[in-house]
């Protein structure tokens, strides 16, 4: 690694408009109606945040892994922050197809 070179920029998460997505304190939903009480989205949290007694608290820091969100048999757990959501769609758009490897000169 060349420690003379200038670090790149930090990385912006953008929006579908390609508009900068501020999300940083989105947090994971619980509808109610739908929580069966299991427990798994406290489980398979990877920061423990999500409360191991209330399972719609989230009391630490989240990441927007959405391993919650996978996790939840009954479809629970959601997220609603428009800007959060933008970027997911913008990744599923831009990110999801097979690509070659490019490898740039410096």
């Amino acid at each position: 690694m060349d420690r003379t070179r200038p670090a790149g920029p930090y990385y912006t998460p953008l929006k579908e408009d390609g508009t900068p997505a501020r999300f940083l304190k989105a947090k994971p939903l619980t509808d109610g109606a739908r929580c069966a009480g299991c427990g798994l989205c406290s489980a398979v949290c990877p920061m423990g945040s999500i409360s191991r007694s209330d399972f719609t608290q989230v009391t630490g820091v989240c990441i927007k892994c959405q391993a919650c969100i996978r996790a939840c048999p009954a479809g629970a757990k959601y997220f609603d922050d428009p800007d959060f959501l933008s970027h997911v769609t913008m990744l599923e758009r831009t990110c999801t197809a097979r690509k070659d490897n490019l490898f740039l000169e410096v």
